[in-house]
Formats: C-alpha cells, sequence, structure tokens
C-alpha cells in the first residue's frame, strides 16, 4: 500500500525566503534561491515548499526532515522517479502529491460552481 502526502499553498510573498532555503533547504536548492531575481522568488518558494511538505507528510514525519538534510527530501529526484507531481489546484495556488509509488497522473475535479441551487 502506498504512502501519499499533500500539500496546497496560496502563492504569497515569503518574508525571508532566501534565509528560510538557506536553513532549511538542500545545498542545491539554496543555492538555486540565492541566484533567482527578486521577481520570481516568492512563486518559486512556494512551489518548491509545497513539494517539500508533502515530501515530509508521505514520510509521515513531518518538516523536522528538512532541517539540515536535503536526501530525505529532494524534490529533483522525487520527481525524477515519478513520486512527487506538481500541480495547479486553481488561479494563484500551487500543490504537490507525493506518493512512495510511480504517480502517473493527478486528475483535479472541481465541484461546479454552485452545486447545490438550481
Amino acid at each position: 500500500m502506498a504512502s501519499v502526502g499533500v500539500d496546497v499553498e496560496l502563492l504569497r510573498s515569503v518574508q525571508r525566503a532566501r534565509s528560510i532555503a538557506t536553513r532549511w533547504f538542500g545545498e542545491s536548492e539554496a543555492k538555486r534561491f540565492r541566484e533567482l531575481p527578486d521577481e520570481a522568488l516568492d512563486d518559486e518558494f512556494m512551489r518548491l515548499w509545497t513539494a517539500k511538505e508533502a515530501l515530509a507528510k508521505r514520510h509521515g514525519a513531518g518538516l523536522r526532515l528538512m532541517r539540515g538534510r536535503g536526501g530525505d527530501l529532494d524534490v529533483d529526484a522525487a520527481q525524477a522517479e515519478g513520486r512527487l507531481r506538481r500541480f495547479a489546484p486553481g488561479s494563484g495556488y500551487a500543490g504537490a502529491l507525493a506518493s512512495t509509488e510511480v504517480i502517473d497522473d493527478v486528475e483535479i475535479i472541481r465541484p461546479e460552481e454552485n452545486p447545490w441551487t438550481t
């Protein structure tokens, strides 16, 4: 049986995104954030954060896996293995699904605008 983790976040400004990345993300990820232009920083941070959260939830260990260790929550490796999928659940949001099994596809089903009214 597969273990899964899902995270959805509103794309928003994150104060101290670069310092958070340096403290909590792997070295290659932190380096990538140091090199990002300011206008791309917030969205990229939230996209990576959702992926990390989904992986942490899949492990069932929470974000303590992030601290000082990139390996357990290696987003690039999980994506390459097909065990992490990022998705856009709606305008202005970032989402990620992580699994111990390969993920073939992610389907987002949205209820109709007012399903309870006629």
